[in-house]
């Protein structure tokens, strides 16, 4: 018993569990998704980029409010750092504890070559008092 777990612990360490997908799923194996965390400061608009190592596909996307936003402060994620959207823009008006998903995902932006640049623009309508927030970024691998 305790080989065949740690047999399938080396699989998960050494990324067997999270190889690419490769189109419809043909194996019984479940695929583990990839999280990305980027942290909004809050205060004035500001981009957040990170570089993608591997091609993939974003899946899913939202955010945790760390303090209150005011009124019309978004946070909205994009492939590269022109207008290529992925998701709407979410709104972090809401309370510290908040959680918003994105509403819709772009079909033709959510796929992401290796070495892409992944950002995250938080909003601020006026005054400077965006609030502090983490936006979680879902991915799969792709080939």
């Amino acid at each position: 018993m305790t080989k065949n777990i740690n047999r399938k612990l080396q699989n998960l360490l050494d990324g067997e569990a999270s190889r690419p997908v490769t189109g419809n799923a043909t194996s019984a194996l479940p695929l583990f998704p990839l999280v990305y965390k980027i942290e909004c400061a809050g205060g004035a608009t500001a981009n957040y980029d990170i570089t993608v190592a591997e091609k993939c596909m974003v899946i899913d996307a939202y955010i945790v409010n760390n303090a209150a936003g005011d009124t019309s402060d978004t946070v909205q994620v994009t492939n590269g750092t022109g207008s290529n959207h992925i998701t709407n823009a979410m709104s972090n008006a809401g309370a510290a504890g908040a959680v918003v998903a994105a509403s819709s995902l772009d079909g033709t932006h959510r796929n992401l070559a290796a070495g892409a640049t992944l950002r995250v623009t938080q909003t601020d309508n006026s005054g400077s008092d965006a609030g502090a927030t983490s936006c979680y970024i879902i991915v799969l691998r792709t080939v």
